[in-house]
């Protein structure tokens, strides 16, 4: 995930209750090596993310989800 706040409140939601029910996790840092590094990186999130909003609009899409139905 980017290293933006947004996201790093979310792992924090994410560890917390985690190693509250004993479990463990692993958190790490990492930098691209250059610059194309960067940008492929980018295009491969946003790709992922892409995807997984297609996927969740279609399931809504059959349920009345935001339709008023």
């Amino acid at each position: 995930m980017p290293d933006v706040p947004v996201f790093a409140e979310g792992i924090d939601r994410a560890v917390t209750p985690t190693q509250q029910a004993g479990g463990q996790v692993v958190t790490l840092t990492a930098s691209a090596r250059g610059p194309q590094d960067t940008t492929r990186l980018q295009e491969m999130f946003g790709a992922a993310r892409s995807a997984d909003w297609k996927k969740r609009s279609s399931r809504w899409s059959g349920c009345g989800a935001g339709t008023g139905t």
